[in-house]
């Protein structure tokens, strides 16, 4: 694909995913026991700085009836109807040994690339006045977009891009470039362009290109 093309499609990616969990849109549910229903979803908006998250897909058949709830446990995709009239696949993704988390689907030659958007809000305390002093609390918000790989042979998907938990884990955090050196290892040449600061996060779906025609 071209770069202009790339760039295009990861706009159109991110706007896409917001629209989906800030909104009720049109899509149908792909459940476990073969059905289909159709209606209106609300998908899951993550908060990284929260304890608790609800993962779950949000569902109406239509606008006024009763809203109900369904998770990895008896949903195999979500297919939304964008604004654009493209379809897009949502899928819960195992990120670790006991975790799924819902993703929008990218198919590549050689891997699935999901991406979604999370939020992280944090609370982070303050001493006003030295010992004596009073706290106070600083209101922290970020919005970013994550992205997991999944090769063919693998079970549980990779994190190339993530939003770290609070501010003081982002320290901590390993960057995409290195992330990628490991995961596309078997990518000599691409190796060499991530060691040589090539591609920046935001060109991600060129890396993933990049490593499609790779030998």
């Amino acid at each position: 694909m071209k770069k202009q093309k790339l760039t295009l499609l990861l706009l159109t990616l991110i706007i896409s995913i917001g629209n989906a969990q800030n909104n009720w849109v049109e899509g149908s549910l792909i459940l476990k026991n073969g059905d289909t229903i159709t209606g209106n979803l609300k998908l899951p908006l993550i908060n990284k700085g929260a304890l608790i998250n609800s993962h779950k897909i949000k569902f109406k058949k239509n606008e006024n009836d009763e809203e109900m709830k369904y998770d990895n446990t008896n949903v195999n995709k979500a297919i939304i109807k964008e604004r654009n009239n493209e379809i897009a696949i949502y899928e819960y993704v195992k990120t670790s040994r006991s975790k799924y988390q819902l993703f929008k689907l990218i198919e590549f030659k050689k891997m699935k690339l999901y991406a979604r958007i999370v939020s992280n809000s944090t609370m982070s305390p303050n001493m006003i006045g030295g010992q004596r002093g009073f706290t106070s609390s600083t209101y922290y918000s970020s919005q970013d977009n994550e992205f997991y790989a999944l090769r063919k042979n693998e079970k549980i998907a990779s994190p190339l891009i993530t939003l770290p938990t609070n501010i003081s884990a982002s320290l901590f955090t390993k960057s995409f470039r290195k992330r990628a050196m490991k995961y596309f290892s078997d990518c000599p040449s691409l190796v060499k362009k991530l060691k040589k600061r090539k591609f920046r996060e935001s060109q991600i779906l060129e890396v993933i290109a990049e490593y499609d025609s790779c030998e």
